[in-house]
């Protein structure tokens, strides 16, 4: 077993005085020896009570000072068998804490009679350096200031448990007033709970009573939805008819299509026309040399002949193209009112069907639907000039027939009419 005590800094002589006081009362002890450490090196072992007689010892203990290291007392006892070895060491650290150490026999484990005093006589000989004396010994303000803070933690500590209880009565009020008020939310939640439920239920009950109104007022409008509908359509395709007769034109892709064509008249017709104005000016110059006298005139006339057909076939063409644009019109206005025509119709066939329940005539229907959506569009394209020249040619004789420098042609009316469809 070991003792073991922390001490204030002692001196060597004071050390070996407490060792004296506490071996001798070890029970059997024999032959107690003490060697002193300096450093790491240890003196010669000296028995205990010779220890000051040597000179070399009683020079050291002469400083009482900290020359040693650390003291170290051996001996053994007889009040075990077989004798036990044991010691009494006293050992410093850098630092300057010293500490005390006694190993004594396991053999004494349980054995209060031989423990206790020993325990006791090790503390009294080293009481006088025991660390809590330290306050005993300093000065009275010292002391005093260190009792004043005591009391003031000691009145702290009794300030921290009064907080510590007035907080956990605090609390318990605090858990009291939640139960409370945990209780009187359950109520009013169970309340108004049960109010909802009531009210919900009431709902329900009137949205079931609309609910029935509105599925009879269904089955009273079932056999009309029809009706309804059919109108409702009509109307639309009516105003979507109004709409475009409001502003009937046509889109910007069909008007660029027209584009190409009418710019190949306009460059046509000024080519043309710079021609004449050109042979023109060369018909009122002097002739030359070579040249026959009518061949000026002759072109003057061929190129101003030329022309003019053009000219009067890109009026038909622009006229053609207005009188479709026109003709279209007139077709939405027929399709409005064939729309009209055909909605009333199904109404009396309709009514017809739902007073007689029976078949409407069909000699009833087809003279109330006479002309419905029956439109002629049908235009002769636009001619050229030396078309209709060749038409009046052919229409007294069976087919004309040109002589040309470089060979022959030979018109009829079937050439005329593949012709005409060709260009179509």
């Amino acid at each position: 077993m070991q003792l073991q005590i922390s001490i204030l800094p002692i001196s060597d002589d004071a050390a070996l005085s407490a060792f004296e006081k506490v071996v001798p009362l070890v029970p059997g002890v024999t032959n107690p020896m003490v060697r002193g450490y300096f450093g790491n090196a240890g003196g010669a072992q000296h028995p205990l009570q010779n220890f000051r007689a040597q000179a070399a010892m009683a020079a050291v203990l002469a400083e009482h000072a900290e020359v040693f290291s650390s003291m170290e007392v051996s001996f053994q006892t007889t009040a075990s068998q077989p004798p036990q070895g044991c010691n009494l060491a006293l050992r410093r650290v850098p630092n300057g804490e010293t500490t005390v150490t006694m190993n004594l026999t396991d053999a004494w484990n349980s054995q209060d009679d031989i423990l206790a005093p020993m325990s006791i006589a090790f503390r009294k000989a080293f009481h006088e350096y025991s660390r809590s004396n330290v306050i005993r010994d300093i000065s009275p303000i010292i002391d005093d200031y260190y009792q004043r803070m005591e009391a003031t933690t000691v009145r702290l500590i009794e300030l921290n448990g009064d907080i510590i209880r007035q907080n956990d009565e605090h609390r318990r009020k605090l858990e009291v007033s939640a139960d409370e008020q945990k209780s009187r939310l359950q109520a009013d939640y169970l309340a108004r709970s049960e109010a909802l439920q009531a009210e919900y239920a009431a709902k329900v009950g009137e949205i079931k009573l609309r609910e029935d109104g509105l599925e009879e007022r269904k089955k009273a409008l079932d056999d009309r939805d029809n009706t309804h509908a059919r109108r409702q359509k009509q109307e639309d395709l009516n105003a979507k008819l109004q709409q475009y007769q409001a502003a009937f034109r046509l889109t910007k892709d069909t008007e660029r299509k027209r584009l190409p064509v009418t710019w190949g008249f306009v460059v046509g017709l000024v080519v043309i026309g710079s021609l004449v104005a050109v042979n023109t000016w060369a018909a009122l110059l002097p002739l030359i040399s070579g040249i026959p006298f009518w061949w000026q005139p002759l072109r003057v006339v061929g190129y101003t002949l030329a022309f003019a057909g053009l000219l009067i076939y890109f009026i038909r063409w622009q006229d053609r193209w207005a009188q479709t644009h026109a003709d279209e019109e007139f077709q939405l206005k027929h399709l409005e009112l064939d729309g009209l025509r055909a909605g009333w119709l199904v109404e009396v066939l309709l009514e017809w069907q739902r007073e007689t329940k029976g078949d409407v005539p069909t000699e009833l229907i087809q003279k109330l639907g006479t002309g419905l959506f029956e439109h002629s569009t049908a235009r002769p394209g636009a001619t050229h000039p030396v078309e209709d020249t060749i038409a009046s040619v052919l229409g007294s004789s069976s087919s004309l027939r040109l002589d040309f420098p470089g060979g022959k042609a030979t018109l009829d009316r079937k050439a005329l009419e593949r012709a005409r469809s060709a260009g179509g």
